[in-house]
């Protein structure tokens, strides 16, 4: 996280890192949260959710390639977070986040890792192995058991299982 100069107005800090055209600056900016009204505010008289979004803001028009991302979506309302989503869907560059948001991360993310004992794992590589035949038979012979002692069920649910377990067999 920066610091932040507290004397600068919010509209000097966001504006000295980007080479973006004012308006795509601005836009942004409405979109997270900090609309024109807060442009001549000091830094210093925004509130921990405001600076928040100033930093993300700052990052996002910053004159970067690459973004890394940590809990990007704390603080942010729910049209920020749209906002941010679409901002990131959209970003020319390459960006890396971590986020506990799943419907964020689903909107956004084109490929997930994710931490599996102490080491980082790409859920598409690894091998699935499948389960044992043994062990699906054994749960749908216990449902047709079920089923067989049940004098409620009905004949066509007790065949399609019966032909499950069969198929398995084969």
């Amino acid at each position: 996280m920066t610091v932040l100069d507290g004397k600068q107005s919010v509209w000097q800090t966001v504006r000295q890192v980007s080479q973006l055209p004012d308006q795509t600056i601005r836009n942004v900016m409405g979109a997270l949260g900090l609309p024109a009204r807060f442009y001549p505010q000091l830094v210093s008289a925004l509130s921990g959710g405001e600076l928040v979004k100033l930093q993300l803001i700052r990052i996002l028009v910053g004159q970067y390639n690459v973004l890394m991302l940590d809990e990007p979506t704390n603080y942010l309302d729910v049209d920020a977070l749209d906002a941010l989503a679409d901002y990131l869907q959209n970003y020319p560059g390459t960006v890396i986040f971590v986020s506990h948001d799943e419907p964020f991360r689903q909107a956004v993310a084109t490929r997930v890792l994710q931490f599996e004992t102490h080491q980082l794992v790409d859920p598409d590589k690894v091998v699935k192995v499948p389960q044992p035949v043994e062990a699906d038979l054994a749960v749908l012979q216990f449902k047709y058991d079920q089923l067989m002692a049940d004098p409620t069920s009905s004949t066509a649910a007790i065949q399609a299982l019966r032909q499950q377990i069969d198929r398995l067999k084969a």
